[in-house]
């Protein structure tokens, strides 16, 4: 059977007549509007905008684990819902589902309106997505650890932005499947659900959302960790006697915007000398205030503020793609700085011994999964490097990641997106050096690819936008770059167009005065140009020099091509260094 493809809604695919729709459904109060209570909040409820849940599921053959999304879009005048559901951490998906939302202001496959919500009363009787229900309950809770299933991350940040919050529990009897559904009344969300039949059940609480409810903005998906995902690592050394190996699991149970809730169960084992580490935790990592919590399994939720122990800056299975240029982080409380770099993976080393076990070594690829690692252990005389490792004792895989990047497609709301890209820059190749300071221009490409033009208002505004950084390759100082305003402002940006940007660099100094050839480089300084757009919907060309993405096209408009920017590669395609080489006369 072929596989559903699911095309992400994205800055290129929304034509004319689908911005009137969204204007249309503005204006018929669809969205955060007039048929919404000033305190509600339904800004969520817009095209672009997934809603993830996960859960278990049991039955007589066992139980498993469960996940579903549901991706908002377009249909005509309304709403629908591409739904995504699957066991075994997306390895085992459904065949996906287009779920009908015909009047979204009144309910959807996951929501109830707010107005509708505040209208019902204990022991009412409600039909809602075609089951037939009675109002079980109307419960304010205090504090999410009251709420009577797990409250994963986006129900913690409601909580954040107004507490206490309003809970309506619906339940009913529907062809032998007893249901209960629980609904915050003030965003109709989904929170929770749970269905059962005398041999089987399912429960599913809400665990992702790319929307921030204390900003009330939408955001989009990134492609690192989501609800769901599974990352393994194992590696050993085998050769006997020194039989040693480790093992990591690291299960994804929800996502808020870079921070990121996972189950973890770690294995360091020394067979030789009878030493192992063997331990299950909840961690969380806080992507605001960067740092990494644990706190153990010992059979129950372990939730409660006071059990999670700090343990270092970030995980080990994932960094923020921001987060691979800092100079330094600390894992699983080790310090680590940054290295060369292996090809377009970051590198990370231990600047000293573990206190007792740890990771010394991490190499991550560019979207900040680690693709290999060193584990030792001075007390266990453990040392394992993957890199070493024999192939019949690694494991590396993130179970979900392929279903979402070539199924699912990352979430992108249209609503008022941007999506700037650096797409050319030329730099001058050679400099002859004299007394005086020689200042050259160098020029950047910008273009929009969004929907929504993008305004410039004033010189300032195109400074903070749009920088330039160039670096000194020897003990030369790295000059600095200024911008060189235009004549006129506002600059205007529509969709697919472009403005080139230019730069004055004054260079006074050679690390190198000789001049470069064909068999060898003389180079004196390299160049980065970035983009600095809030919100911006694609990070992959928000800086130049960078490769070309899959097929050479944009991955989120497909109208633009895409052959990298920066000097030439051997494969024909730009993304390589950009170089100045300046001789002394």
């Amino acid at each position: 059977m072929a596989r559903a493809v699911l095309t992400p809604v994205g800055p290129g695919a929304m034509n004319a007549a689908r911005k009137a729709t969204l204007a249309t459904m503005v204006a018929a109060g669809v969205f955060l509007g007039c048929r919404t209570a000033a305190a509600d909040d339904v800004g969520w409820r817009q095209p672009g905008v997934r809603v993830w849940y996960v859960g278990a599921s049991a039955g007589y053959s066992g139980q498993s684990d469960a996940e579903e999304a549901n991706l908002i879009a377009t249909a005509g005048a309304g709403l629908r819902v591409v739904r995504h559901q699957a066991v075994g951490f997306w390895s085992a998906p459904l065949p996906v589902g287009e779920l009908p939302a015909p009047d979204p202001a009144r309910e959807g496959p996951f929501w109830i309106s707010p107005q509708r919500l505040r209208q019902m009363h204990l022991l009412d009787a409600v039909t809602w997505q075609g089951l037939s229900l009675v109002v079980k309950a109307r419960v304010t809770y205090q504090d999410p650890a009251d709420l009577p299933f797990i409250a994963f991350l986006p129900v913690q940040a409601l909580y954040r932005t107004k507490a206490p919050r309003e809970l309506i529990t619906l339940t009913g009897d529907n062809d032998g499947v007893v249901g209960d559904y629980f609904f915050d009344v003030e965003t109709g969300l989904g929170l929770s659900s749970t269905r059962a039949t005398p041999g089987f059940y399912i429960m599913m609480m809400l665990s992702e959302i790319n929307y921030d409810f204390a900003t009330r903005q939408a955001f989009a998906e990134d492609d690192g960790p989501h609800t769901g995902f599974r990352a393994r690592q194992s590696a050993g050394r085998v050769d006997f006697p020194v039989n040693q190996f480790y093992l990591f699991e690291e299960r994804i149970v929800s996502r808020y915007g870079a921070s990121v809730r996972a189950d973890l169960t770690l294995g360091v084992h020394n067979i030789a000398t009878g030493q192992s580490v063997q331990a299950d935790y909840h961690s969380i990592f806080d992507g605001d205030a960067r740092q990494f919590l644990v706190t153990p399994n010992t059979g129950g939720l372990g939730l409660t503020a006071a059990t999670w122990t700090q343990n270092g800056t970030h995980p080990f299975f994932w960094i923020p793609p921001a987060d691979l240029t800092l100079d330094a982080i600390r894992v699983w409380d080790t310090d680590l700085t940054r290295h060369d770099p292996v090809g377009t993976d970051s590198v990370f080393e231990a600047t000293g011994a573990p206190a007792t076990w740890g990771f010394t070594r991490l190499q991550l690829d560019p979207q900040g999964f680690v693709r290999e690692m060193t584990v030792a252990s001075p007390s266990m005389s453990f040392a394992v490097d993957s890199r070493d490792a024999p192939p019949s004792s690694r494991i590396d895989e993130i179970t979900g990641r392929a279903y979402y990047l070539e199924t699912m497609g990352r979430a992108v709301p249209t609503a008022d997106e941007r999506d700037l890209g650096i797409m050319a820059m030329k730099v001058p190749k050679r400099i002859v050096l004299g007394k005086a300071t020689v200042t050259r221009r160098v020029s950047v490409r910008l273009q929009n690819h969004a929907v929504r033009p993008e305004i410039v208002t004033d010189a300032a505004a195109l400074a903070a936008l749009v920088t330039l950084d160039v670096e000194s390759l020897g003990a030369c100082p790295s000059p600095a770059a200024a911008i060189v305003a235009p004549s006129r402002f506002p600059i205007t940006l529509g969709p697919k167009k472009a403005r080139t940007i230019v730069f004055a660099v004054p260079f006074a100094c050679a690390n190198d005065p000789l001049a470069s050839s064909k068999t060898a480089s003389h180079a004196d300084y390299s160049y980065v140009a970035s983009v600095h757009a809030a919100a911006d919907a694609d990070p992959h060309d928000d800086a130049c020099p960078h490769d070309a993405p899959p097929g050479h096209v944009d991955p989120m408009n497909p109208k633009v091509k895409d052959k990298g920017c920066g000097a030439m590669k051997a494969d024909r395609t730009r993304g390589g260094d950009l170089l100045t080489d300046v001789v002394v006369r």
